[in-house]
């Protein structure tokens, strides 16, 4: 009979020590999250998958160390080291937000501008970049006007609206006035033609030139010159070495007007020049606030003129104000003036000096003056400091950590001065969850306190209360009451069965820790009622594989008997009862939620008071009429139990066990009288409730 048991149970043991490949492949469920959700996961690499986007929920992956890496649009990547061990075990990550940089063309000469970003070509007005935070440096320019050049200092999540207006450069060029003693010579400028004498060569660049001038039959004139952007200069070379010349009066509508004759300066109007060579020449009249007069004159040799020049008032430019910000919300007051937003132009202010204020919400006012006049303009970048605000922060863990937008402040208690606007408050502790807020600071006297409570990581705020509920849905539809594994805590189980050879049985089962249960059982068959404690350490080594200890103590007892008096000479009375311990270890396959496979091997020891035969419930077994000694044994024990789940609340099991090694127990002999010692083969059938 014993090797029967032994074959039997031998050909379970092989079922659970060699599981299937594809049990053991699956990896160890987790869950992963991040701080904005729906960020890409990738697993390892970020050529592999992705393994989905935050939040992923039991999502499997193989034992051991991995590096998830996030991405989300709009925020710095993100890489997580982890060492996937537990079940269940969850993985976040809070997301950087980039800052966002949006520049505008102010004016239309803007529209189309090229952008350069930390000296790097970076695109064309208009212009939207996402950045790192930090310092950056901003260009914008083009062919022919000035370069816009400001710097940035940008906080995570911040958008910066920058509108630019692109100033034109001035005049990079000049002109020559070229004549002579020859009327009609032609000039060359750079040997390319330009007319012929006397002419105002315009928009010469500046720098050095070549001047020719070619008259017939005469020895070329060539001149290097040097042009300045805005003036103009003269060449005026004489070919004629004897000619009779004529006098030359000029005069201008203006008093101490400049003269000048062919470039010549001949002094302040009226002024005569006597011996003026025959031919053509050009005559100017120059003076302040007035456009140059000029003309064109023939002077015969022996003859006299006198020419008058009249000189018009320039329409003079009063100049402008144009007033940009960086804070595209500014409010910009010039004169006592609301203009509005940036960037703000008026047009021909009237000269002398305008205040001009800029103002905006959570910063401080910016207080200037600036000068206007003829050709004279007021250009201003207001560059706002934040107003700071009191700020102090409490917590109710000592030691907890504080993080502003990102940045570690050190540990609570906290109160320093915080920039005014919008910041992200963090405060961390070891074993609690990590408190998160966004607060939009304003400008007070009193400033501002936030008092913080920490929950316990476990505690039951709704995100992590709906999430263990779901685990814990899960983990108590797969339960299962004879498995390596220990009951949930907080979840109960309770066991109805029949069997071989106590007819009725009742077990509870509680869960205690994570990795240990209690329990307690009545079961009988007439002659004996037991009790029983148990305690169960168990671990899941994998999804599908698990093992445990489990430690069981209690007695038992039954209906004391008299004996026959007409065969006994002993009256004496009979009483029944037992005690026992017993040690297993259990290892079990899990067949996901659908149930489980265990198998045991355990060691029992027993001592019965039972005066009985084991083969014949109506004889003594002692000395007839006397009461034997205690029955003391110890007897090896395997086992094996089959559990399938068929609801939340409701499994059905079998399972049997066999005596390996060990004296048959006479208390368990001739049940029902029935005849026959201990069977050493036990099996029962029953049910699990579980809530």
């Amino acid at each position: 009979m014993k090797l029967i048991h032994v074959l039997a149970l031998a050909l379970l043991s092989l079922a659970i020590l060699f599981p299937s490949p594809a049990t053991a492949q699956t990896g160890i469920p987790v869950n992963i999250e991040s701080t904005p959700p729906g960020a890409k996961v990738f697993l390892d690499a970020e050529t592999n998958p992705s393994i989905g986007t935050t939040p992923i929920q039991a999502k499997r992956i193989p034992k051991g160390g991995h590096t998830l890496i996030f991405k989300l649009d709009g925020h710095r990547d993100a890489t997580l080291a982890i060492n996937v061990a537990k079940w269940k075990e969850t993985f976040k990550v809070d997301l950087e937000p980039f800052a966002v940089v949006e520049i505008s063309a102010g004016n239309d000469t803007a529209t189309g501008a090229a952008v350069r970003l930390d000296g790097k070509p970076s695109g064309n007005l208009p212009f939207r970049a996402e950045v790192e935070p930090g310092r950056h440096l901003v260009q914008v320019g083009r062919q022919g006007f000035h370069t816009l050049s400001q710097w940035l200092d940008l906080v995570p999540g911040q958008k910066l609206t920058l509108p630019v207006m692109l100033e034109a450069m001035a005049p990079e060029t000049g002109s020559i006035l070229v004549a002579g003693d020859v009327v009609g010579a032609p000039i060359y400028l750079d040997g390319e033609p330009h007319g012929v004498t006397p002419a105002v060569l315009e928009d010469v660049p500046a720098g050095e030139h070549l001047i020719e001038i070619r008259p017939e039959k005469m020895e070329a004139h060539r001149q290097t010159v040097r042009v300045v952007a805005g003036e103009r200069l003269s060449v005026s070379p004489t070919f004629r070495t004897a000619s009779t010349g004529g006098n030359l009066r000029i005069i201008a509508n203006i008093p101490d007007a400049q003269i000048f004759l062919d470039g010549e300066a001949l002094g302040v109007a009226p002024v005569t020049r006597n011996g003026v060579p025959a031919g053509e020449h050009v005559v100017q009249a120059r003076a302040e606030g007035f456009a140059m007069a000029e003309e064109k004159v023939v002077v015969e040799a022996g003859g006299q003129r006198v020419i008058s020049l009249r000189l018009e008032a320039i329409q003079r430019d009063d100049g402008r104000i144009v007033v940009n910000s960086s804070i595209g919300h500014a409010r910009i007051r010039v004169d006592n003036r609301d203009l509005g937003q940036p960037p703000v132009v008026i047009e021909n202010p009237t000269h002398g000096a305008h205040a001009i204020i800029v103002t905006a919400e959570g910063f401080k006012d910016l207080r200037t003056t600036c000068e206007t006049g003829p050709t004279q303009s007021c250009e201003l970048v207001a560059e706002l400091e934040p107003v700071e605000v009191r700020l102090r922060v409490t917590a109710d863990v000592r030691g907890a950590e504080l993080f502003i937008d990102g940045q570690a402040r050190g540990v609570v208690p906290y109160e320093n001065q915080v920039p005014a606007g919008p910041h992200r408050i963090e405060v961390r502790a070891d074993g609690y969850v990590t408190h998160v807020e966004q607060v939009n600071l304003a400008p007070s006297e009193d400033g501002r306190e936030i008092e913080v409570e920490l929950e316990p990581a476990d505690a039951a705020n709704p995100k992590v209360k709906a999430e263990r509920e779901r685990a814990n849905e899960e983990l108590l539809y797969g339960l299962t009451t004879h498995s390596a594994a220990s009951i949930p805590v907080n979840a109960a189980a309770l066991d109805i069965s029949t069997g071989w050879p106590h007819i009725a049985e009742a077990r509870v089962h509680v869960g205690l820790l994570d990795f240990l249960d209690a329990g307690f059982a009545y079961r009988t068959f007439g002659r004996l009622n037991e009790f029983e404690l148990r305690s169960k350490a168990g671990f899941r080594l994998l999804r599908q594989v698990s093992v445990g200890a489990q430690v069981k103590a209690g007695g038992g007892i039954g209906p004391s008997r008299d004996p026959d008096p007409a065969m006994e000479t002993n009256t004496e009375s009979h009483p029944v009862n037992t005690w026992h311990l017993s040690i297993e270890g259990l290892s079990t396959l899990h067949f996901s939620e659908h149930g489980a496979f265990t198998l045991w091997m355990g060691v029992d020891f027993h001592t019965d008071r039972y005066d009985w035969s084991g083969t014949d419930s109506d004889q003594l077994a002692g000395i007839r009429g006397r009461a034997r000694e205690r029955q003391d044994l110890a007897r090896y024990r395997m086992g094996g139990a089959l559990e399938l789940v068929f609801s939340r609340e409701w499994n059905f099991w079998a399972s049997l066990e066999g005596i390996l090694a060990g004296n048959s127990r006479d208390v368990l002999g001739d049940v029902f009288g029935f005849g026959g010692e201990d069977t050493e083969l036990y099996v029962r059938l029953g049910s699990t409730y579980k809530f």
